[in-house]
């Protein structure tokens, strides 16, 4: 227990708050990565339990996510404290309230995860969130000053060894290794890594050993990312005539009708032929056989490898609903005679899974997308992935679920310390922007800090260039490396980031200022 004569801060503080800044980043930090992806779905709780209450954490809560759930609140009790130093509590009231704001904010934050289905609530984080305040508080009571000097000396030390030329040549530097990285990551996801031996199955994949029961009416498959506005008829809607599908199976007619393109050989049942051949409303697949090409299809995949993109179109209606002993197998696949596949669309109970192969998602099973609900019943359903090089869409029974799964630069760095989730993808790659752009506002808001009001202009206007360049730089690398089609999107987000790195680097100078003229 830490007492009150034990701790003994400076009555001196620093000229320069830092209370703002840290208060600002812990909180930004705890609302993203616990709120994230901010999807809300208000619905009334099983059994009728009270939100209010919260209950147990169904997730194992081992001793690494205890410690990650303190660490995560240290900065805001550490911010905290000194907020209220400068205020003149003392340190008995610093601690409680660190304690007590901590908490709250935790429960409040849980209570809220009730109601994102992607996260999990309960009492084990409130109670570890708290006494990461507690512990941020009692850090800044002992050791506060000391680093808060160090970070005003570290800030003027800054300002004052970034002269014009310097600042030019470490922007650059630091743009070199990021932009650098950054396509060395988006590399990861490219289709480089699939296998040229797999065959085209519809019904199971190259083992047999994961067969489907149900009908699939016809399937389209494109060397690129396509769109549509309405994918309830065989040819979706919206989609260039010029854009003709590799792969176009109509299954209202037999089956050993070939796509027109011979980009794959005939289809063939293995391992025989049913008594009836013909395609009666669609292809039957009662799980004993199924279609395969037999042969390899070398030439689809070299040319879904050679533009990165792809979009494969199915209408099918399953056998097998939610709770069946059987619905479960591969609706469609590209896959090796071991059942190692480039692409597979499967049935898992009432869950639609899509998966295709990256050097990123090979490395990771977790990175499979699973739908909720599609298969609850026996109804037809009609499916559109479409893929661009980083961001691969669904359009369902013409209409687009509100989870993207991109697959950028972030995704593969994220990689490196955990486990990556398809609920969070597009959150990685937010963490990453932040990490490029984000830091160099913040260094052009310390610079800032040190020069006259002319100097400051100057320094602004050539932020905003440096930003507005940068981002454009960085989207075109992206672009190149991906094949996607470029976004204004990642570079609003590229240069917000950055406007709001300077903000947040003046934040407490501002308050300082205006405390003064009080």
């Amino acid at each position: 227990m830490i007492s009150k004569q034990s701790i003994r801060p400076s009555s001196n503080p620093p000229a320069l708050s830092w209370s703002n800044r840290i208060l600002l980043l812990g909180l930004a930090g705890i609302l993203f990565l616990t709120l994230y992806p901010f999807r809300f779905n208000f619905h009334v709780l099983p059994n009728s339990a009270s939100p209010l209450l919260l209950g147990k954490s169904l997730k194992r809560v081992s001793v690494v996510d205890a410690l990650l759930n303190i660490l995560l609140f240290v900065p805001l009790g550490f911010g905290l404290a000194e907020k209220l130093r400068e205020r003149g509590k003392s340190a008995r009231s610093v601690l409680l309230g660190a304690l007590a704001v901590g908490a709250l904010l935790s429960y409040t934050i849980e209570f809220l995860q009730l109601y994102i289905p992607e996260r999990d609530s309960g009492w084990e984080d409130v109670f570890t969130n708290g006494s990461g305040s507690l512990v941020g508080a009692a850090f800044y009571l002992l050791t506060g000053d000391y680093f808060v000097r160090v970070f005003n000396s570290t800030q003027q030390s800054l300002a004052a060894h970034f002269t014009t030329r310097r600042l030019a040549i470490g922007l650059t530097t630091y743009f070199i290794f990021w932009f650098g990285l950054a396509a060395l990551l988006q590399t990861q996801t490219r289709l480089s890594n699939w296998k040229l031996d797999a065959m085209l199955v519809l019904g199971n994949d190259g083992s047999g050993s994961e067969p489907w029961r149900g009908q699939i009416q016809a399937l389209q498959i494109w060397d690129r990312a396509v769109q549509a506005d309405d994918a309830s008829s065989t040819i979706p809607h919206g989609i260039a005539q010029s854009m003709a599908p590799l792969v176009d199976y109509d299954f209202s007619t037999p089956l050993d009708v070939s796509t027109e393109s011979k980009f794959v050989p005939n289809l063939t049942w293995v391992p025989h032929a049913p008594a009836e051949t013909a395609a009666r409303g669609g292809l039957s697949l009662d799980g004993n056989q199924w279609v395969s090409t037999k042969a390899d299809v070398v030439n689809l995949i070299e040319s879904l490898r050679k533009t990165n993109q792809f979009a494969l179109h199915v209408i099918c209606t399953p056998a097998d609903a939610a709770g069946a002993a059987d619905a479960y197998g591969r609706i469609v696949s590209i896959s090796d005679s071991t059942g190692t596949a480039d692409i597979t669309l499967r049935q898992e109970d009432a869950n639609l899974v899509f998966w295709f192969r990256t050097p990123l998602a090979a490395k990771h099973a977790q990175l499979a997308w699973y739908v909720p609900g599609v298969f609850s019943d026996h109804r037809q359903r009609d499916i559109l992935y479409s893929y661009d090089g980083s961001k691969l869409l669904l359009t369902l029974d013409g209409k687009r679920p509100r989870l993207n799964y991109r697959l950028g630069p972030g995704t593969q760095l994220a990689r490196i310390v955990r486990n990556v989730k398809p609920s969070e993808l597009a959150g990685y790659n937010y963490i990453f922007y932040a990490l490029v752009f984000f830091v160099v506002g913040a260094i052009f808001g310390l610079v800032r800090l040190q020069v006259s009001t002319a100097t400051n202009r100057r320094i602004f206007t050539t932020m905003v260039m440096v930003l507005l360049s940068s981002a454009f730089l960085l989207e075109f690398i992206l672009v190149g490396v991906s094949g996607r089609t470029s976004s204004f999107g990642h570079v609003a987000l590229s240069f917000v980031l950055g406007i709001a790195g300077f903000l947040w680097a003046r934040v407490d100078e501002t308050f300082l200022v205006q405390g003064d003229a009080r």
